[in-house]
This record gives C-alpha cells, sequence and structure tokens, in this order.
C-alpha cells in the first residue's frame, strides 16, 4: 500500500509526471499482451465468422453453405468478417491470424486510451490516468475477449472512438476536421456490428443531454451532426442488407427470439451476476452517475460517461444476457470504466494525499483481477442464486465457464476434421451448435438455432415462458429438416475407444443395425489417440424429433453433443 501511495506521489512531480507516465503505459502494455496471450481462447460462434468469411474469400460471397440457394446473414459484425475474409484470402491459419489481430487491436485501444486520459475532455491527469491504465489492462472483461474470435475489441474500439471523438470536435475547439472524425466515427459505429447503432444513439443522446444541461451549443450542434451520420450508415446498410439478403434486419436477430418479461428477468440476473463477477462494473456505474449529476453543467463529459455506462448496463438487461463468458456484453463498457475509477483516485488523491488515492486504486483491483482467477467475494451459494445462464445443468463461474467454452470449441473442432475426412462434398449434418464442426468439416451444416438459416428462425416458436440460454431461445427438432434428406441428424468422436470396450461394442451393433455410420480414426490422422467417429443416419419418420427413440442415448455415447451442456 505504501509502494502504491509513494508511487503516486512520484508521479505528482510535474518534472517527472509524463516522463515516468508514458514509461508506465509501456509496462502496461506488456502486462495486457502477457495476460492476453495466457488467457488467449477461442469459442465456438468464432468459426461461424470464419466459415462465413472464408466462403467470402472463396469467392462464394456471404454465405454459410456454398450450397445455399440464397445468402442469409448469420452474423451481426460485418466489419469482423471482413477482416476474417482477409485473413482467409491470405491463407494465414485463422485461429492464430485473428488472434493476433485481436491482440493488436486491444493494444491500439489501449494506446488511444493512454493517449487521451491525460488531456482534453476526457482528461483525468497523469496520476488518475495511472490508476485507470492498470484497471483497463487488468480488466477480466478485456483480457478475456482480446482474443475470442469474435471481434468482440474491435467493436469496444468503435464505441471509445466515437465517444471520444464526439467530445472532442463538440467540447474543444478544433477545426473543422475534427468535427468530421466524429461523424465517420459514428458512422462505421454501425458497419461494426448490428448493435452498433444502439451504442450511437446512447453516445449522441447522451451528448445532447449533456449539452442541453451544460449549455453547450457546439457539442449539441456535433452530436446532431454525428447522429445524422449514424442515420445515413444505418441506412446505407439496410439497403444494402435487403438488397442482397432480402431482410432489413440480421438473421441472427429474428433467431433469437424476441423481448419479454422473462427475457428482461433473465438479462437482470446477467446484469447481477456481472456485477457479482467484477462488482468494479457496479461501482464504476454508481460513481458515474454521482459525478456526471454533480457536475452536470461544468463537464459535460461526465454526463456522457454515466449515460454511456447506464446505455451499456440497459442493453444487456433489456436483450436478456449473453451466454458468453466473462460479460462479453459489458466490454465497451471497460474503456469508461477506467476513467471514472482514475478520475475518482485522483480527486482523492488531491483533496486527501497519497494513501487515500492508494488505497482507493488498490481496492479498484481487488475488486476486478480476481475474477481472472476464478475468486469471488461472494459465496457461490448468492452466485447461483442470479445465475442467468438458465437451464445450463450446473452452476459455473464465469472463469470455469470459459475454460468449458474453450474445451468444447476444442473438442468439436476435432470432431470436424474427422468428419472432413470421411464425409463426401454432397453430406449434409443437422446441428445445434454449428461453428467448429461446420468449418473444419465443410459438409453442409443445418442450424436448429437459425442464426444461419431463414426458414428456421422465421419457423421456430419461441415460448416467452421458456427456460433456456441466452440466444438459445428459439430452436426446432431435427424432424423440421425431413424435406431436405440430410445425411445426418447428429454424431460425435469417441476417442480412446478399442475393440472390447462398452461404447465401441454397441457403436458397432448399431452400425449393423443400420442406425449410424461408423468410421475409424487414428493418432496418425493427427488425432490424440485412435477412436471411432459415429454419425447418427436420418431416419425419415417423427423418430428423427427423438434421438432416444433410436436407442443410440442410453449411455450417452451417442448423443449430440452440439448444445451448450
Amino acid at each position: 500500500m505504501r509502494v502504491l501511495g509513494a508511487g503516486l506521489g512520484v508521479l505528482s512531480e510535474m518534472g517527472r509526471m509524463r516522463g515516468t507516465y508514458r514509461s508506465l503505459v509501456v509496462v502496461a502494455l506488456a502486462i495486457l499482451v502477457g495476460l492476453g496471450t495466457y488467457f488467449a481462447w477461442v469459442g465456438d460462434d468464432a468459426f461461424i465468422a470464419f466459415r462465413y468469411g472464408r466462403n467470402l474469400a472463396e469467392g462464394y460471397g456471404f454465405v454459410f453453405n456454398p450450397t445455399d440457394s440464397a445468402p442469409v446473414e448469420g452474423f451481426t459484425q460485418l466489419a469482423w468478417i471482413l477482416i476474417v475474409a482477409g485473413v482467409e484470402w491470405l491463407g494465414v491459419e485463422v485461429v492464430a491470424g485473428t488472434r493476433m489481430i485481436e491482440l493488436g487491436i486491444t493494444v491500439g485501444l489501449v494506446w488511444y486510451w493512454s493517449r487521451v486520459a491525460v488531456d482534453g475532455p476526457l482528461g483525468i491527469g497523469v496520476v488518475g490516468a495511472t490508476v485507470g491504465l492498470f484497471v483497463l489492462v487488468t480488466s477480466p472483461g478485456l483480457v478475456v475477449w482480446s482474443t475470442g474470435g469474435l471481434g468482440t475489441i474491435l467493436f469496444a474500439l468503435a464505441v471509445f472512438a466515437c465517444a471520444e471523438r464526439l467530445l472532442g470536435a463538440g467540447l474543444a475547439s478544433d477545426s473543422q476536421g475534427s468535427v468530421w472524425s466524429a461523424c465517420l466515427a459514428a458512422a462505421a459505429l454501425t458497419f461494426v456490428r448490428f448493435d452498433g447503432l444502439y451504442f450511437a444513439v446512447v453516445i449522441v443522446a447522451s451528448s445532447g443531454i449533456a449539452a442541453w444541461l451544460a449549455g453547450h451549443r457546439r457539442l449539441a450542434l456535433v452530436a446532431l451532426l454525428a447522429g445524422a451520420s449514424a442515420a445515413v450508415a444505418t441506412g446505407i446498410q439496410s439497403l444494402w442488407r435487403w438488397s442482397y439478403f432480402g431482410d432489413w434486419v440480421p438473421n441472427t436477430v429474428q433467431a433469437k427470439g424476441g423481448m419479454s418479461v422473462k427475457t428482461i428477468e433473465r438479462g437482470l440476473d446477467y446484469l447481477v451476476s456481472s456485477w457479482m463477477t467484477v462488482p468494479l462494473l457496479c461501482v464504476a456505474l454508481v460513481l458515474a452517475i454521482g459525478y456526471g449529476w454533480r457536475h452536470r453543467r461544468t463537464e459535460p463529459a461526465l454526463v456522457v460517461i454515466a449515460g454511456i455506462l447506464l446505455g451499456t448496463s440497459l442493453f444487456g438487461l433489456l436483450v436478456g444476457g449473453d451466454f458468453m463468458p466473462m460479460g462479453r456484453f459489458f466490454v465497451p463498457a471497460l474503456p469508461l470504466v477506467a476513467l471514472v475509477i482514475g478520475r475518482a483516485c485522483r480527486d482523492l488523491f488531491t483533496e486527501r494525499g497519497r494513501m487515500p488515492a492508494g488505497l482507493a486504486a488498490t481496492g479498484a483491483l481487488a475488486l476486478s483481477v480476481p475474477a481472472l482467477f476464478d475468486l469471488s467475494l461472494f459465496p457461490e451459494e448468492l452466485r447461483e442464486e442470479n445465475t442467468f445462464r438458465w437451464g445450463f445443468p450446473q452452476y459455473q463461474s464465469e472463469a470455469s465457464f470459459l475454460q468449458g467454452v474453450a474445451k468444447r470449441a476444442e473438442d468439436w473442432g476435432l470432431f470436424g476434421r474427422a468428419l472432413a475426412l470421411h464425409a463426401d462434398p454432397e453430406d449434409s449434418l443437422v446441428r445445434g451448435a454449428v461453428g467448429a464442426v461446420s468449418y473444419y468439416s465443410n459438409v453442409t451444416i443445418y442450424d436448429r438455432y437459425g442464426l444461419t438459416d431463414r426458414e428456421v428462425a422465421l419457423s421456430a416458436k419461441h415460448d416467452p415462458e421458456s427456460i433456456a440460454m441466452p440466444g438459445h431461445d428459439s430452436g426446432v427438432v431435427e424432424g423440421f429438416f425431413e424435406d431436405r434428406n440430410p445425411t445426418w441428424v447428429g454424431g460425435g468422436l469417441l476417442l480412446g475407444q478399442q475393440p472390447g470396450m462398452a461404447e465401441y461394442e454397441a457403436a458397432h451393433e448399431a452400425a449393423r443395425a443400420g442406425l449410424i455410420d461408423l468410421f475409424i480414426v487414428g493418432a496418425e490422422d493427427g488425432f490424440p489417440e485412435d477412436g471411432i467417429l459415429v454419425m447418427r443416419r436420418f431416419l425419415p419418420s417423427a423418430e428423427t424429433a427423438n434421438p432416444a427413440s433410436v436407442g443410440l442415448t442410453e449411455a450417452g455415447a451417442f448423443k449430440d453433443s452440439s448444445d451448450p451442456e
């Protein structure tokens, strides 16, 4: 504690402040790269983006299956798909290539943040920026989503850039060029993700309110121009979407179900669970609202920051949460969380001295960093009561769930590689988790949750009272695809199975009965060990709606493990 207080004291010496801060930025970036590399992972959903990117690079267009009769927008991150397509076109291995890009974007975001956090409309001084810098680079959400394969950090950069450029143009007497940069940032935000429109509205509306409270006409004008730019960009993208896909919104939006009381209830669980995982998120929100109200007439930037943090929290609540680990929907707010915490520590340093500021900085890290290492201030029983992963077999902490998500993607990738060795180009598979299996197998995939399938998205009935994981509210049974005559309706890779073992013998018996296709895979093909690939054949009857009806799930050996559990 004394060391941290003394460090803040050294930074207060005017002759050394900026030089020391620049050195600390380098240290912080090194910590970020180290943590990001250590926790690097990729999820199954990322392979949906990878498959779209590869098909685009190979000239098929924005399609999930090259055999699709019409393109379907089974993604919401257009800019990321284009980046992935570039990686695929260059022939770079997609997981390694996108991981390097995401880590690079994260480093760029933190460097950008460190430049604007000292001076200007978002400036909190060197002391505050130093504290905020280390809060940011150790944030569990930033560390985890510095990889993952979904381009989440690109969206966080776009949100921060939009807010910073708008405030920079609206509150500073810059040249006309800064106004254009604010407009471009607002427009770009809508192209990075479909959700960008919501965040653009939040930023513009918060800026308008801040301008009204402070009587700042320039800020109001810039907010108006930025809002108009976002609207025009959204209109252009919507017209393109209609002309190309035949829809006004991405297919994923239709597939994930509508809003209901249950959705909001689950979203509230998502919000509370995220606060219990990283309590600093809640602390920062309360501080931001307090700062915004207290300085509403003198510091409009604080009102905007409060508005963005509140809007981000409401977004997670209204959409019913997200099943992904470590609060993905709150990652865009993390640079602003760091600003708020840095501002609070700076004020403590100015008003009360080194020790209170050091205590506050240490407390902020203690309310954030432990989640990375599966530690929590709250008992597991309380966290389990507020879980948002409804329908999941058992409660898991965010760190544990992250490990499970990464492991499932790895296992499904092996399954896809095995299928690629034995499937013909015209083969097709009905599946729930469609990412890694589709990318590595190259077979036609029929998506039970409808993310990449327009017919499923429009046909699946969402029960508002159903209990399910976020993003898994709507789906269809395997029999839905009977008219498409799929080759298989499930399957799995069983490594380590040898003659004489129960599952091996059961698989051979089922194959002789014509219920499954059985293939041998070996370590010489690049698998960890020898095993068998079991593919459950499509049966053109009502029995395809129930895997157990064909007698293949007694021990769980032949169950299609394509759902999250």
